[in-house]
């Protein structure tokens, strides 16, 4: 259903480029998570499993938000359930667990130290994630498309080239073409 409602608002006139996300930027709405990263080392005393902010999105997120790459690649539409399970960080994630070393090919995990079944493939600018205010946290992105099952209600961001406001009705039809709930 996503993916069908993406490719019809992208071929809206005016639509640019269209992603979709768990948590819009500057929403409020974060995911807390805590990761084990292979070859992190905490402070004597830590917990091993380091704190970040997560988002799953589509393809093309950074590019229609507008967030820089600066290292690897982004998200893309071959990062799918069959395909490796990857992962992009912002600056300060590689700041702050990394001492600033390249990130790629790093590998972590979720479900514990053992689970290290996610590889770092790209590094993007740090966004304002949850608030203006404040510093970014440490934050990964991984792809909505790789695990389909347990996405839930997710979020559609449009860049147009004109008024954005003209395009809502537009959006309303072609999403309750789809399905009318």
């Amino acid at each position: 259903f996503y993916q069908e409602l993406m490719q019809k608002l992208h071929a809206l006139p005016g639509v640019v480029s269209i992603t979709m996300s768990k948590y819009t930027l500057i929403s409020g709405e974060s995911d807390t998570q805590g990761i084990h990263l292979q070859g992190f080392k905490p402070h004597l005393g830590h917990n091993p499993a380091t704190m970040v902010q997560m988002n799953k999105v589509g393809p093309q997120f950074f590019a229609t938000m507008r967030i820089p790459l600066v290292l690897g690649r982004t998200i893309n539409q071959g990062d799918t359930e069959g395909a490796s399970k990857v992962a992009v960080v912002n600056q300060q994630f590689v700041r702050r667990y990394l001492d600033g070393r390249n990130p790629i090919g790093r590998r972590f995990g979720i479900r514990g130290p053992r689970s290290a079944d996610i590889e770092i493939v790209g590094v993007v600018a740090d966004a304002k994630y949850a608030h203006l205010r404040g510093q970014p946290p440490p934050t990964i992105y991984v792809p909505c498309l790789q695990d389909v099952g347990s996405l839930g209600p997710m979020h559609f961001d449009l860049r147009s080239s004109g008024n954005p406001a003209k395009l809502e009705s537009a959006v309303r039809r072609v999403a309750e073409s789809l399905d009318p709930k």
